[in-house]
């Protein structure tokens, strides 16, 4: 196949990145679009997670992934930046224009025109927003989410109370919070919510050894191939219950009383917490939607852009972050094909 073949990924995450990596192996140049200041996409947020030993959390893949792109050849990135049009010239050609917004003191938006052969769907996933559910999120200061504890522990060895920046001693972590949810039409699991949230608590269960930490949970979806060796470990650390809260009010102390039914003992419980970390689900990025239409690929009825040739990560559904590299190199080797068949049909 040529050299002049140009491939355009939309999406900069780690799907994105992946695909733009073994393009470049494979001798084909790509220009990657990220509509945010940085390349990583939500797992560029994610904090190592090793308390003891390498607990395989995929966080430094992400690094690794983004140092690579970076000293790549024949990848251009452009952040800050969204199609604003796209239109398909003929089978494999793409007339494309990006509205890039300048990050200075003046902003202002410029236009940059394109022509690509074949355009790469990876605009990952939403997080849900869990400000309707009845838990106090954006209310009370010491509900947060997996995503925000995943940017504090980056930065910080021990976590604090947001409110008062004191040391908790009790700590809940509730799951699926906008997974696995019918009344939202969220049916699916979002995967990667336990394994992080458990590597998390241990990680701050090993530096604060003091705190008590409770797991609220429907179940515990496996992970990892050492899942039973590690899931016995946890156990002894963390508190398991297999329920999800009802709601959360606050106390005139200032803690936070979750409300919650107790399967071992069958009756209806209230326990206080200093934090609660709510894991809130991959939900679809309906704004890659249209893009989607004008390359003619489907939307399931869930929400996600249905798998095809020109799709990578989790903008097909929830996705782990080796899945995700797994199925972007897939991506990237169809891709190629696609684009050396088409070049010998011309020939």
């Amino acid at each position: 196949m040529g050299h002049n073949n140009k491939v355009l990924i939309i999406g900069g995450g780690i799907a994105g990145l992946s695909v733009a990596l073994e393009l470049s192996n494979l001798g084909t140049e790509s220009i990657i679009i990220e509509k945010s200041h940085n390349i990583g996409g939500h797992a560029a947020q994610f904090a190592c997670k090793a308390a003891t030993k390498c607990v395989k959390c995929g966080a430094c893949i992400v690094y690794e992934k983004i140092q690579s792109v970076l000293d790549g050849k024949g990848i251009i990135i452009h952040t800050d930046s969204h199609v604003k049009k796209i239109t398909r010239v003929h089978a494999n050609k793409y007339n494309v224009t990006i509205e890039q917004n300048n990050q200075s003191d003046n902003p202002q938006e410029t236009e940059i025109t394109l022509s690509v052969d074949a355009v790469v769907l990876s605009t990952g996933f939403k997080p849900f927003d869990p400000i309707d559910k009845p838990y106090g999120y954006r209310i009370f200061d010491d509900v947060i989410t997996n995503l925000e504890l995943e940017r504090i522990l980056k930065k910080e060895s021990i976590l604090k109370k947001p409110s008062n920046n004191e040391l908790p001693k009790k700590i809940a972590f509730i799951q699926c919070v906008g997974s696995r949810d019918s009344t939202l039409n969220h049916l699916w699991c979002s995967k990667v919510c336990c394994p992080s949230a458990l590597r998390m608590a241990n990680l701050i269960k090993m530096r604060q050894k003091e705190v008590e930490i409770s797991f609220f949970y429907i179940d515990v979806q496996s992970f990892g191939k050492d899942f039973l060796e590690n899931y016995h470990e946890l156990k002894q650390n963390i508190r398991m219950i297999r329920s999800i809260p009802g709601d959360v009010i606050k106390t005139d102390e200032g803690l936070l009383q979750i409300t919650y039914f107790d399967n071992t003992n069958k009756q209806s419980a209230d326990e206080l917490f200093d934090i609660i970390i709510l894991s809130i689900g991959i939900t679809p990025n309906t704004d890659a939607n249209k893009i989607a239409d004008t390359l003619g690929m489907e939307i399931s009825d869930l929400g996600f852009i249905k798998p095809s040739i020109f799709t990578a990560g989790s903008a097909t559904g929830p996705m782990n972050i080796p899945e995700t590299i797994s199925n972007a190199g897939k991506t990237a080797l169809n891709v190629y094909n696609y684009l050396k068949d088409f070049e010998k049909e011309l020939n």
